[in-house]
């Protein structure tokens, strides 16, 4: 698993360098005081649910998925999930179907971040991704914090509903 998590973490940080525009004096979009504070840091994914209009968990993904969410104070972020099912594989040699099996349900994108804690969403500005078509659009997510975790808790326009429950594994 250490293998797998090392590849994340330098997924995540390729994606910063390469989505990294904003300078360190750039003033933070869309947020006031301490705000950033409250999402900046590296979330770990704990709990993954996509749903269906009729409510079925269509997950997948997995409800294990592992990822990371990186929001930085100046509204950077970086999102990458992979299948739960990918840990299998890690101490054996991997046929090319596996791969393409593997690869086509990961998330991964990077861009920029507003949060407007007044209605309580992160939209996220998406800049860069696995996905060409969700390049130049922006994502809006209601989030709420439970115990400490980020939840983002949010429904689609076709009605299906995503759940994401974040624990904070470091402050930025």
């Amino acid at each position: 698993m250490q293998k797998i998590e090392r590849m994340i973490v330098s997924l995540i940080l390729a994606s910063l360098l390469v989505g990294c525009h904003a300078s360190s004096t750039q003033q933070l979009r869309g947020l006031q005081h301490d705000e950033p504070l409250r999402i900046a840091g590296v979330w770990q994914l704990v709990e993954l649910h996509d749903w269906n209009s009729e409510g079925e968990d269509v997950s997948s993904l997995g409800v294990h998925a592992p990822g990371l969410f990186v929001y930085t104070p100046n509204g950077n972020l970086s999102l990458h999930i992979m299948t739960e099912h990918e840990r299998d594989l890690i101490d054996r040699d991997t046929s090319d179907a596996e791969l393409g099996r593997i690869f086509r349900p990961y998330i991964g994108y990077f861009g920029t971040y507003d949060v407007d804690y007044e209605n309580m969403t992160i939209t996220h500005h998406i800049e860069g991704a696995k996905l060409p078509n969700r390049i130049g659009r922006s994502a809006v997510r209601t989030f709420y914090f439970e115990e400490g975790d980020l939840i983002l808790d949010f429904t689609n326009a076709n009605g299906w509903r995503f759940f994401r429950r974040l624990k904070r594994i470091e402050s930025l």
